[in-house]
């Protein structure tokens, strides 16, 4: 089973150009699915029935996990046996009738834009790492940038004259993304005062721009840390994901009057659905201005 997970890593990379973290994601995910099968004395995965993927997915139910993690477990499963039986490992897909369960729609956290503006303050520019962490945050939010895409973005990416960013999104899909005048000028002053102070004596030549003191391109986890240490100091208290910077541009361009076709090409989706959850966050504040502001809202209350 482990050379078949392994040819199915490649096939994600290259024929679907996943990112690699996407596709150590459905790796794992596989892992854990052929795991159980073990257990139940299935190892040839032609042996599979529809029956076995209903039960595996009846133990994550009684186990609690939430539906969107039951259906992106469902996605992988029904890719690697479609996997599976156009390479002939098995003679039927076993997974194609297999339904996702329906999804509650989960509004994203959003910060309101006093709430980001204090939340930037917090962050200095008193030293070379403090500097980079800073520019990092402002891209985050001023660009709508993934974190996997912020993290990755190497110097050559940017093109200075036109304000204009080159990003790798998902699927290694290309797309260009304005910046403002504030970023090119900390991004010319960090480049040339700052991100060479970072590295050590023996580690100097990276193109990456967000980089630790070894070269390496500064990881997700280690932002978001800092993301939420800066949070915590400037008194907000609203739950935090790596995404929320991501989702405050989206959610202040909308309110702000942005067409959302041009909402999507900012963010890089590829459906416009995916946008569309920037409309209900909009309509939802709307609805808490308009009871707090309205004369005849609370007077049932009164």
């Amino acid at each position: 089973m482990k050379e078949i997970i392994d040819e199915y890593k490649i096939f994600l990379a290259i024929e679907k150009r996943l990112s690699m973290n996407t596709c150590n994601s459905y790796v794992i995910d596989i892992k854990m699915y052929s795991d159980y099968l073990n257990k139940k004395n299935i190892y040839n995965y032609d042996d599979i029935k529809t029956e076995d993927i209903k039960n595996y997915l009846k133990i994550l139910k009684r186990n609690n996990i939430k539906n969107s993690t039951i259906s992106r477990k469902i996605t992988t499963i029904k890719s690697f046996h479609k996997f599976l039986y156009i390479n002939k490992y098995t003679i039927n897909n076993e997974a194609a009738e297999i339904d996702k369960p329906k999804n509650e729609q989960k509004l994203p956290t959003i910060f309101s834009i006093q709430e980001i503006s204090n939340l930037l303050d917090h962050f200095t520019n008193d030293s070379p790492t403090n500097y980079r962490d800073k520019l990092m945050a402002e891209i985050a939010y001023t660009s709508g940038l993934r974190v996997s895409e912020l993290v990755n973005l190497k110097i050559t990416d940017f093109h200075i004259d036109s304000n204009f960013m080159k990003v790798l999104g998902k699927g290694s899909k290309e797309r260009l993304v304005p910046f403002t005048n504030t970023i090119k000028k900390m991004l010319q002053d960090y480049v040339n005062n700052h991100r060479n102070k970072i590295l050590y004596k023996k580690h100097n030549k990276t193109d990456y721009l967000f980089i630790n003191g070894y070269g390496q391109p500064i990881s997700r986890n280690m932002f978001f840390i800092t993301l939420k240490k800066k949070c915590d100091e400037s008194g907000i208290t609203k739950s935090l994901s790596p995404h929320t910077l991501r989702h405050s541009f989206a959610s202040h361009l909308l309110e702000n009057g942005m067409e959302l076709r041009l909402i999507q090409e900012l963010l890089g989706h590829a459906n416009i659905a995916t946008t569309e959850i920037y409309t209900h966050v909009s309509k939802v504040k709307i609805t808490e201005v308009f009871l707090k502001a309205h004369p005849h809202a609370n007077k049932n209350n009164e």
